[in-house]
């Protein structure tokens, strides 16, 4: 009797999945690379291990053979006729071999003894050795093993059989075979042949895999010592028999073969008896509990586990709606306690359980959804029944991981498995554990995947309903999201607090809340951002047309607190091929998409590859902004102010310049909004002032009157200590308080945050001027209270005023307000003579634009300081550029396009300047 190879579990909690990485694409796809460098690595050293032994196995026969077996006859006498029957008794032992299992090993124990004695006692070495190797190698062949185990399995049991047959011939030296003697070095034999395959089978599983689970080394020596007894005495009997006559062969092997199918009868029939015992025990066992779920689930996932010798158990409950896609899980792995947690349903098979009933699943299964569900599962072979045939308990039981791999499970393990599952199904049923559970879970996820204001779903379960829809969509479907963002939130906010603030996020939701349906979803994910997603989006169209009517229901006016309010809101679209796309790039798109429409001033908008494009590069102006910022790179660029009536230079205003090596020439369009968005506005505004400051007090020495200009953000003019860096700046520079203009936007000004910083600069005698007048939204009664000194006319009014009597209008009446309030009226924006002219008519005090001069490095701007270079010939002085050399002036004298209703506003920051072009 030999153990004939082993199997043996090879985790304990099966393959572990790969988590992906969130990092960015290029370190994802090394990290991918090192995970399969590694996984090739480990398979190459595992195949290395399986394989190394062999060859060490077969040069030991060898040495065995040369040293001492060659020399030796058979202790019988030869009978060749014997070697196919040696062969033909050693598969059939083989193949009708018998298990002895636990939930971590296996041993198949082969019941050869007796063939192998009549080998050693009738054929030589050599043709014992052959024999015993062709008939085991054949039945090795017929089990699913892998092939290193096989070829150990066969070579083992030739070294076992060559030190059999060297200890046999030692002790029986010069007796007959058929003696008391002969009869004692047969046993010996048999014991050492037992002995010396075992322990080569428990070595090479160490070899293989150390000492991580138990071995069943009771039962295996009590096994060896029953048959190594009885293998004695049969094949004491059976050399008697062929010493004494030929024909009594024919008996033995017929007895032989009875007596290992009888033995394999019986073992089978003991397990059997065995399981239903423990059946019974179990049930009994369960149904006198009073334990909770702490420890009767652990209990029935144990029983389970136990009855069907597997090494994992699970039980999952899903709850309902509407947490559907929710389930309870426990789950039995190793050696270690049972775990709960409630969470999703990622795949795996249970779900399939639903829709198919019962399933036996192994790797090598031809079905391509099965195979996925149980590497979801992390098993290696499985079966699953649902908890409650019937229903009245929704669940399913798993159990999976047998460690003797090559036999899985079989219709069998199906009927034992749905007995444990109906019995918990009584026990649970019984003491109602999985009701209150699914009650209190229910309570506790519901809060965990929903939005505690607007009780809609959350950004997590959003997430994992994104990810399910991407992973189970059909075969070119699509999915969608569209990620809305109210605009004018944070003004709410500011200004009637966070209860009414709340309250709105509260009606939105409401209001959005319409939009879900089974294969759309809407969730808060946090703040002011609602999203909605599309399982099965419609065309492009459709989902435009679903964005814009979001937009339209949530902008609807509504009534909090007595306060009547109405927000707009901002949509980004994004439509992909679910299985071309992941959650992380769809919602970044659509990110990318809303921002879109913000810059449109609302509304909805698809996503186009372009915008996404310029928001990588925004994202990496904002790192080289830095950079250049403290490495001095920007310039500031000076455009004049002249007086209209005299044609004299009164100012200039200071305008930033960007050039960078990689990029070039980066307009202040485009990298002013990167300075705000990325906190870097301060630092560029302090650096414009000590710049221009710096350059006027050159041009002073010139021009004692001149004056500068500077943008100012709404963003500095909050900062505390506003009015002392401006003192400061000024003492440094040594020059007055009126020599500085600070330019601010008109919405800037209108805001209460302001009036008092506005007022102390004012008091300190720096001058205030409201850029871009005429854009914004300004009480004529608060304009009245503020402290400014100047008003600059936006471009969108000037530039067309001589084509458009509208624009005329509002010219005049802003240089009529101006002259009413005592104040001084800029224009921006004059691109030709025509215009000045017009504007002189009007009583405009100054202008600035591209027909005077376009904005200049400063060493360029000194000529324009000479007192005749604007020479005086028009009405009231105007200005006559007519002659001014065209390629001095390039192509400045191109109108730039007018800002209408919608255009973006100037941000009142330094290099937005306002006569200049996009």
């Amino acid at each position: 009797m030999r153990h004939n190879g082993g199997n043996f579990r090879e985790s304990a909690d099966g393959p572990k999945p790969v988590k992906e990485s969130v990092r960015e694409p290029g370190r994802r796809v090394k990290t991918e690379t090192k995970v399969a460098e590694t996984k090739d690595r480990g398979r190459r050293s595992e195949l290395w291990r399986s394989w190394a032994p062999v060859p060490a196995v077969v040069a030991a026969t060898a040495g065995l053979y040369v040293w001492k077996l060659a020399a030796l006859k058979a202790a019988g006498g030869e009978r060749l006729w014997l070697w196919p029957l040696v062969a033909l008794a050693e598969w059939f032992a083989v193949y009708q071999g018998f298990p002895i299992r636990t939930r971590t090993f296996s041993l198949h124990l082969v019941p050869d003894g007796v063939a192998c004695m009549i080998g050693v006692a009738f054929l030589s070495p050599l043709g014992a050795l052959l024999a015993v190797f062709s008939g085991n190698f054949v039945a090795n062949l017929q089990h699913p093993r892998p092939m290193p185990k096989k070829a150990m399995t066969s070579t083992k049991a030739v070294l076992a059989l060559s030190l059999a047959i060297i200890v046999c011939h030692d002790v029986l030296g010069r007796a007959k075979l058929v003696s008391e003697r002969g009869w004692l070095a047969v046993a010996i034999a048999l014991l050492v042949l037992a002995t010396v395959d075992v322990a080569l089978a428990l070595g090479y599983w160490v070899w293989l895999r150390g000492f991580h689970s138990r071995v069943p080394l009771k039962e295996t020596v009590v096994q060896l010592g029953i048959d190594v007894v009885v293998n004695s005495a049969g094949a004491i009997i059976g050399i008697t028999l062929v010493w004494s006559s030929a024909l009594a062969t024919v008996l033995l092997a017929g007895t032989l073969a009875a007596f290992t199918i009888g033995r394999r009868l019986v073992a089978r029939a003991q397990h059997q008896d065995r399981t239903v015992k423990e059946v019974f025990r179990h049930i009994g066992a369960m149904a006198s509990s009073d334990g909770g779920e702490a420890e009767l689930v652990p209990a029935i996932l144990e029983e389970a586990r136990k009855l069907l010798t597997a090494s994992k158990a699970s039980l999952m409950a899903p709850l309902r709606r509407p947490l559907d896609g929710m389930a309870l899980r426990w789950t039995l792995s190793g050696d270690g306690p049972a775990t709960y947690e409630e969470g999703p349903i990622a795949g795996g098979l249970a779900p399939l359980v639903t829709e198919r009933g019962a399933l036996v699943v192994r790797r090598s299964n031809e079905d391509p959804v099965l195979r996925r569900a149980l590497a979801a599962d992390g098993m290696r072979d499985a079966v699953a029944v649902p908890l409650s045939p019937t229903g009245a308990i929704p669940g399913y039981l798993l159990v999976g991981d047998r460690p003797y791999a090559h036999e899985g499970f079989g219709d069998e393990d199906v009927k034992l498995l749905e007995t444990v599952a109906a019995n918990a199904e009584m026990v649970l049923k019984r003491t109602g554990i999985m009701d209150r559970l699914r009650r209190e879970s229910s309570a506790r996820m519901y809060e965990a995947y929903h939005d505690g204001l607007t009780g809609l779903p959350n950004r997590a379960n959003f997430s994992q309903r994104l990810e399910r829809a991407i992973r189970e969509a059909a075969e070119g479907a699509r999915v969608g999201l569209l990620l809305l963002d109210l605009d004018g939130f944070k003004q709410v906010n500011e200004t009637l607090g966070f209860r009414v603030g709340d309250a709105m996020l509260v009606e939105v939701g409401r209001r959005l809340e319409g939009f879900s349906g089974p294969k759309a979803l809407v969730a808060r994910l946090g703040g002011d951002e609602f999203v909605i997603v599309l399982e099965d989006a419609p065309s492009d169209e459709e989902c435009l047309a679903k964005a814009e009517e979001m937009v339209a229901v949530a902008s609807r006016a509504m009534t909090i607190d007595n306060f009547d309010l109405a927000v707009g809101a901002s949509v980004g679209v994004v439509i992909e091929t679910a299985r071309h796309t992941n959650a992380g790039r769809l919602l970044r798109k659509a990110d990318v998409a809303m921002y879109r429409a913000k810059s449109y001033g609302g509304g909805a908008s698809m996503y186009e590859a372009a915008s996404d494009s310029s928001s990588l590069r925004r994202l990496s102006l904002a790192t080289e902004l830095r950079k250049a910022l403290e490495a001095g790179e920007l310039q500031l660029h000076y455009q004049p102010v002249i007086e209209v009536a005299s044609g004299e230079v009164i100012s200039f205003e200071a305008l930033a310049r960007w050039s960078h090596d990689q990029y070039g020439p980066i307009g202040p369009d485009e990298f002013i909004p990167v300075a705000e968005r990325s906190g870097l506005i301060d630092s560029l505004t302090w650096w414009a002032l000590d710049a221009a400051l710096s350059q006027l007090k050159q041009w002073r020495e010139v021009v004692p009157g001149l004056a500068v200009a500077v943008n100012l953000s709404a963003r500095s003019l909050a900062a505390p200590d506003l009015v002392e860096r401006v003192q400061g700046l000024l003492s440094r520079w040594q020059l007055a308080p009126g020599a500085l203009r600070l330019e601010l936007t008109e919405s800037s000004v209108t805001s209460d945050a302001g009036h008092e910083v506005l007022s102390d600069l004012s008091g300190l005698g720096v001058r205030l001027s409201i850029d871009d007048f005429g854009t914004g939204y300004s009480s004529l009664s608060r304009l009245r209270d503020l402290p400014f000194d100047e008003v600059k006319i936006d471009r969108s009014f000037v530039s067309d005023m001589c084509q458009a009597e509208d624009d005329e209008a509002v010219v005049r009446s802003i240089i009529q307000l101006a002259q009413g309030l005592d104040k001084v009226a800029t224009a921006e924006g004059v691109e030709d003579k025509r215009t000045l002219e017009r504007l002189a008519a009007l009583g405009c005090h100054s202008a600035q634009g591209y027909y005077l001069s376009k904005p200049l490095p400063a060493q360029q701007c000194t000529g324009l300081l000479v007192p005749s270079y604007y020479s005086s010939s028009g009405p009231r002085g105007v200005p006559d550029l007519g002659s001014r050399d065209e390629e001095e002036w390039g192509s400045a004298r191109t109108p730039r396009p007018a800002r209408k209703d919608g255009a973006a506003k100037g941000t009142g920051v330094p290099g937005d300047g306002a006569g200049e072009r996009p």
